[in-house]
């Protein structure tokens, strides 16, 4: 004799029953029913749970990257889009040292690993990046050491700083002309003092 089920079922009022119907000798039919409500709001909470936490993920403006033996592992849309690719999956199982730009990998590569070496690892660093496009950017990223599927990962928060660091290049820029231009006009009137 085979058992049937178990069943889920949900009744009024937001209670849960799990229901087992099983045959026995005579032809009849025994039902075992349970109430597994507490189990069924957990579920239910966790579900919510992590769809809260995929929208966080998936819709936040900052990158986030997570990296396994130099391999990116995940990266979100954000992430993605900062380095011009269409699609996260792009992206995953390259090496993550990809994206830094060329001139800039050994000495990221070195600060990582004397830091970490150090027991200090990296929290925060601001680096050249290279798009898929190959123009660059600039970018400030944090680090936190994670698990991720049960093995060590470095998760990075990325965000894109090209624009900011172009205006304060600019600010330096424009502070550097001032300077000079007081300078001449120091000049000026210290050569041609007035009468």
């Amino acid at each position: 004799h085979s058992q049937l089920g178990p069943v889920e079922q949900e009744l009024t009022g937001g209670r849960w029953l799990e229901i087992i119907n099983q045959p026995n000798a005579d032809g009849g039919v025994m039902c075992f029913q349970t109430d597994i409500t507490a189990r069924k709001r957990v579920e239910l909470e966790r579900l919510r749970s992590e769809e809260r936490y995929r929208s966080v993920v998936e819709n936040s403006l900052q990158g986030l990257l997570i990296v396994q033996k130099g391999k990116n592992v995940f990266c979100n849309a954000a992430y993605a889009r900062m380095f011009g690719y269409g699609n996260p999956g792009e992206l995953t199982a390259t090496d993550a040292i990809n994206t830094v730009h060329p001139d800039d990998r050994h000495a990221d590569l070195l600060v990582e690993s004397e830091r970490m070496r150090a027991g200090a690892p990296v929290l925060f660093h601001r680096y050249r990046g290279i798009r898929k496009d190959g123009s660059t950017g600039w970018y400030e990223q944090h680090r936190s050491d994670i698990e991720w599927d049960g093995r060590r990962a470095v998760q990075w928060a990325i965000v894109d700083v090209t624009e900011l660091r172009k205006s304060q290049e600019q600010a330096e820029l424009s502070q550097l002309r001032l300077v000079e231009s007081e300078a001449q006009y120091r000049t000026l009137f210290q050569d041609h003092p007035c009468p």
